[in-house]
């Protein structure tokens, strides 16, 4: 195997359940409001992207309860989401990055692992995009959820990423766009309790109102855009592109 194998095996070895890997390059004509590679290692070459499946079970009861913000299944539905990615996820996440980059590091490359959390809760974002590192390397798609939309698991996951001075072999960009991959569907859109959720046609872009969506997901998390997407649940769909 050579090195870009032996870190993704490293990673999946450790829990990963997919792993990707970016060029550094993909990111250097980015306008975005995140920051580059190259802001946490001078001489980034790669960017590892690494994804968690969240418990089909979990997502699959909160779309039972989705008619109902204020029912009580709904509030254990939010409890155990919120419980689950807070206790598991996103440490879990966090101990990938930091096991893939001590591994690059024990080789000799610089390598940084960027935390899986929300860094800034005044724009709701953190300080690297983990869904354009997932896009760079090739593990998905952007849906109309703004998420990011894979083969195996749909939009059920949640991302981590690692930045380092390895050459590593790239596994994308992706090509398909939102059109391709969505189609006529809008369910994640229809589903949101609080209309956080619009999609544009003439540019191919959703625009999600991350501050309505933070507000609603305070007491626990909402989940429901990722839940009721037809990927995730692996339900044929004619004409998409991947079912």
């Amino acid at each position: 195997m050579d090195l870009t194998d032996r870190v993704a095996e490293h990673t999946r070895t450790k829990g990963a359940d997919l792993v990707g890997i970016a060029s550094a390059d993909f990111f250097k004509n980015k306008t975005e409001e995140h920051q580059r590679p190259s802001y946490f290692v001078p001489d980034a070459k790669s960017v590892v992207s690494i994804a968690l499946k969240i418990n089909d079970a979990i997502l699959d009861f909160g779309l039972s309860s989705s008619g109902d913000l204020y029912s009580p299944r709904h509030e254990v539905y939010t409890q155990t989401l919120e419980g689950y990615l807070k206790h598991y996820i996103y440490d879990q996440l966090d101990y990938l990055a930091i096991e893939t980059s001590r591994y690059l590091e024990n080789l000799g490359y610089k390598s940084f692992p960027i935390q899986a959390r929300v860094t800034d809760w005044v724009e709701v974002r953190g300080v690297f995009s983990h869904k354009a590192a997932a896009v760079a390397a090739g593990l998905g798609t952007l849906g109309k959820c703004g998420l990011v939309i894979t083969p195996k698991y749909g939009p059920r996951i949640r991302l981590v990423s690692v930045i380092t001075e390895a050459q590593l072999r790239p596994s994308g960009p992706t090509q398909s766009s939102t059109e391709e991959i969505c189609g006529e569907c809008s369910k994640c859109i229809e589903v949101c309790p609080i209309n956080a959720l619009s999609y544009s046609k003439d540019t191919g872009t959703t625009i999600v109102d991350k501050m309505r969506c933070w507000k609603l997901t305070l007491p626990g998390r909402c989940g429901l855009c990722m839940a009721v997407c037809p990927y995730g649940r692996q339900e044929p769909l004619q004409g998409h592109l991947w079912i």
